[in-house]
């Protein structure tokens, strides 16, 4: 997906958030459930509904092509990093035992903490 704008100029780190520019952000990260780890994005039969589309996800992001926030970043000449790659089971969900977090897939998840059937409780365990 490509947006129809050019690359904005590099520039010199701005002082103030009032004078921020998209290509000024560095990092993305997110917290969240089922939405932010794209669980069953693509449902399109029983196994693939088993999956995290977490590179796929809009906010978070950042497999080739995708239409996502950090993509979008990166086509006005913002260099981020933290955008999730890829696709992963989604183990925190199937294997949980009092929602003790299992270690994330840092290949996969990159800065995307968001777990599968998390709940509002549970966002403060995924900020380690």
């Amino acid at each position: 997906y490509q947006l129809n704008c050019s690359a904005l100029p590099p520039r010199a780190t701005p002082s103030s958030v009032k004078d921020l520019h998209p290509n000024d952000i560095k990092v993305v990260m997110a917290l969240g459930d089922s939405v932010t780890a794209g669980f069953a994005m693509y449902d399109t039969d029983f196994w693939n509904g088993l999956y995290e589309y977490r590179g796929d996800v809009f906010s978070i992001g950042g497999n080739s092509g995708a239409p996502t926030v950090p993509n979008f970043l990166e086509q006005v000449g913002a260099k981020v990093v933290g955008a999730s790659i890829g696709k992963s089971l989604p183990l925190d969900a199937l294997l949980f035992k009092n929602y003790s977090i299992v270690p994330h897939d840092p290949q996969v998840d990159i800065l995307n903490a968001g777990q599968s059937n998390a709940k509002i409780q549970h966002v403060p365990a995924q900020i380690v």
